[in-house]
């Protein structure tokens, strides 16, 4: 609660300009009723379902108030990768960060209101290196297959080139 007072005293001056000491004070004051917000933090994975067995058991979160750190809390699978802050005094601005985002991730923040999103995302050149073990099998690369119609061209016009040379010697 914020209480400000304010005290009034101004000396008056009547008709003949002199002054009038009686001294009229009225003391003021208003009260600013605090408001409070409660804060909620939810944690999403952008991993094709952790088909890359990549993603940690649990991650840490900091709450901060302008800046400074006052409370860490542990989001996993148990509490749904959720948090809900109560009666946070809206005097301060808060935010959240995620404490230390795993290596294979890329980290974003989305705010709506109240809420505050955390995203992490697999990175690219994980999702290259590492098949998911739903994935089939690749199979193996052969190479193209145009050499050998090549080669099988040649060789069917070079016999027939010596059938055709060999059937005008036997009619000589």
């Amino acid at each position: 609660m914020l209480l400000s007072l304010y005290f009034v005293s101004v000396p008056n001056v009547d008709e003949t300009d002199t002054y009038i000491y009686e001294i009229d004070s009225d003391v003021k004051y208003s009260v600013e009723e605090n408001k409070f917000i409660d804060l909620h933090v939810h944690k999403e994975w952008d991993d094709q379902s952790d088909s890359y067995q990549k993603r940690p058991a649990s991650i840490d979160v900091d709450l901060l108030k302008d800046g400074e750190k006052v409370e860490t809390v542990t989001l996993d699978s148990s509490n749904g990768w959720s948090y809900d802050w109560k009666d946070l005094d809206t005097a301060y601005s808060w935010s959240v960060s995620e404490v230390k985002v795993p290596e294979e991730y890329t980290m974003s923040i989305k705010q709506d209101g109240h809420t505050i999103v955390i995203v992490n995302k697999i990175k690219p050149d994980i999702q290259r290196n590492l098949r998911s073990p739903n994935t089939p099998p690749e199979l193996p690369y052969t190479g193209t297959m145009k050499w050998l119609a090549v080669v099988l061209a040649i060789a069917g016009v070079s016999c027939l080139c010596i059938g055709y040379i060999m059937h005008k010697r036997n009619d000589k």
